[in-house]
C-alpha cells in the first residue's frame, strides 16, 4: 500500500513576526528557528504516515555554521522548557542535522542539501499554510 500524502501544517518563508499554530510545542520550535533567522520553515503532519513522530519541522540555514547554531539553540531552549531531546546530531556533517523531540523531528539543512533531498517531494504533495497563521 502506498503511503498517504503528507500535508503541510505550515509554510513560513522569511517570517518577521511570531507564528501561531495549534500545537504549543510546534509553535515554540518554529518561533525559535525564526528568531535565529531560519528560512523556509515548514511543519508537516506525519502522524498517519509514520509510527515514530507526529510532525516533521523542516528548516534551512544559510551556512553549516548557521545550521549548527539553529540546532543548538532549538535544543537548548526546548530542553529548558522541559521538553525531552531524545537525539541531537553531533554535527560531523552539518549540512543536514536532526533534533528528535519524541513527537517532533526537526530537520535543519543547508540550502543545497535541502534542495537535493527535497523531503517535500519525497513525501508527496503538500498543502501550503493549512492550520497555521502568522500572529
Amino acid at each position: 500500500m502506498a503511503p498517504k500524502k503528507m500535508k503541510a501544517v505550515g509554510n513560513f518563508k522569511k517570517v518577521n513576526k511570531q507564528v501561531k499554530v495549534k500545537n504549543e510545542m510546534l509553535e515554540k520550535i518554529v518561533n525559535y528557528l525564526n528568531d535565529k533567522k531560519g528560512e523556509d520553515i515548514r511543519i508537516f503532519n506525519v502522524k498517519e504516515n509514520n509510527g515514530l513522530w507526529d510532525y516533521f519541522v523542516v528548516c534551512t540555514g544559510t551556512s553549516t555554521t548557521h545550521v549548527k547554531a539553529l540546532r543548538d539553540f532549538v535544543s537548548k531552549e526546548m530542553k529548558q522548557l522541559g521538553y525531552s531531546i531524545l537525539y541531537k546530531d553531533s554535527g560531523l556533517d552539518s549540512s543536514w542535522v536532526v533534533v528528535d523531540m519524541e513527537e517532533v523531528l526537526v530537520h535543519i539543512f543547508d540550502k543545497d542539501t535541502r534542495e537535493y533531498y527535497s523531503l517535500e517531494r519525497l513525501w508527496g504533495d503538500v498543502e501550503e499554510n493549512a492550520g497555521a497563521y502568522i500572529k
